[in-house]
């Protein structure tokens, strides 16, 4: 029952990643589906960091729905964040999840794995930047991506792995495609 579950989120993913690439809002319906699935998958496998990071996917696909459909509906990518802005984030993530992980530490019912949490949380705000319509978002969806197949493979989690080492490559692919509508801005 269980490789059903992760092969349809697999499938919904793609789904979703395919309409993102296109700045589509309905992208995000197909995330929440995604999400659905995997809170279901990581709750019966108790990768608790995982679980919340799709159960807070699922509360960041509605709103990304509801901006993109009614509030950003520009049809090109954004570049707002800085240098200085992407440093700040980058240790704010790091900080946040040896803090997160210190409160969570004592807890022994709550088998955490700081590797999942600090990627949990960093791919919050990957999710954050992409709702915003940043640009940036996919470097960051590249490294977690990869970072998570990592992770997946040290659980023996194979299909989840390889939908996550896909997943870095076709954020290398959204990435280029959204950086190509950033230049075509500008010249414009």
């Amino acid at each position: 029952m269980l490789i059903v579950v992760e092969i349809v989120s697999f499938l919904l993913t793609f789904v979703y990643l395919y309409y993102a690439e296109k700045l589509n809002p309905y992208a995000w319906l197909f995330g929440v589906l995604a999400s659905c699935c995997s809170v279901y998958f990581f709750y019966q496998i108790g990768l608790w960091a995982s679980l919340w990071l799709n159960t807070i996917y699922l509360v960041q696909g509605v709103n990304g729905f509801v901006k993109w459909k009614f509030f950003l509906k520009q049809t090109n990518p954004l570049n707002k964040v800085t240098i200085k802005g992407h440093l700040f984030i980058v240790l704010g993530i790091v900080v946040l999840s040896v803090l997160l992980y210190q409160v969570l530490l004592p807890f022994p019912s709550i088998k955490m794995n700081y590797f999942d949490l600090l990627l949990a949380l960093g791919s919050i705000t990957a999710t954050y930047l992409e709702i915003q319509k940043e640009g940036s978002c996919w470097k960051y969806w590249i490294v977690f991506n990869l970072a998570y197949a990592v992770l997946y493979l040290s659980q023996s989690l194979y299909i989840y792995a390889l939908l996550m080492l896909l997943l870095s490559m076709y954020s290398f692919r959204i990435n280029q495609i959204w950086m190509h509508k950033l230049r075509l801005n500008k010249l414009s």
